[in-house]
């Protein structure tokens, strides 16, 4: 996707460490903003170590990308979500539909997905509700880490679908009620009580389908473990 091409892919001789020092990079941006992140619980990288090296090499040049845009961010003083989203649509040379940006409201999260519905950004505030490492984050499949209702699952995988499909252009309201989404794997496992809002198509300059993005409100965050 053209988020990926942000900057220019660099070479690794070391998959393992190069991603070791992405992920302490990026605790360093996001203690800049206020927020605590844990890295990875063991300096081996197990769970990142396990992946295929060919999506290794993808994986650690989207946490390079990230990490440099955040940084960007805090550089030019970007703390509003709305103005960070605007901005990566503006690197990236593509555009989103309709009045998503006018829609954010501040402290909404906001999620952006390229076109196989992988996650290849988040607003910086989404690591206040969440306790996974980053190496939690990059290595296990989503659906191995969060948990919410299938009811809920599927009446957003539809609306998804029908974007995806070309069957809506405008940005569309999340027709899903207040839920919870539980982390199933860290250490704290976080039950998080969202309010999803918006969706958008996303699209590169030509007009092509390049991903969609997707924003939720957080109404409640608490710790099942201590």
């Amino acid at each position: 996707m053209e988020l990926l091409k942000i900057i220019p892919e660099k070479e690794s001789l070391n998959l393992v460490e190069d991603m070791r020092l992405e992920l302490d990079l990026f605790v360093v941006t996001a203690a800049k903003f206020g927020i605590p992140v844990r890295s990875y619980d063991d300096m081996s990288l197990p769970l990142f170590s396990q992946v295929p090296a060919p999506i290794q090499k993808v994986l650690l040049h989207a946490a390079r990308v990230y990490r440099v845009v955040c940084e960007e961010f805090f550089r030019d003083e970007i703390f509003v979500e709305r103005d960070q989203i605007e901005l990566l649509m503006h690197k990236a040379k593509l555009r989103i539909s309709g009045d998503f940006l006018g829609r954010i409201v501040d402290g909404d999260v906001v999620e952006v997905y390229d076109s196989s519905s992988a996650q290849l950004f988040r607003t910086v505030n989404f690591f206040k509700v969440c306790s996974y490492t980053l190496e939690e984050l990059y290595s296990i499949p989503w659906y191995d880490l969060y948990h919410r209702d299938e009811f809920f699952q599927k009446q957003n995988e539809s609306l998804m679908v029908k974007m995806l499909n070309s069957e809506i252009h405008d940005v569309q309201t999340i027709p899903v009620k207040p839920h919870y989404v539980q982390e199933l794997r860290s250490k704290r496992m976080f039950k998080v009580l969202i309010e999803p809002t918006i969706m958008g198509r996303i699209e590169n300059t030509t007009g092509g389908l390049a991903g969609y993005a997707n924003s939720f409100r957080v109404l409640n965050c608490e710790s099942q473990r201590h």
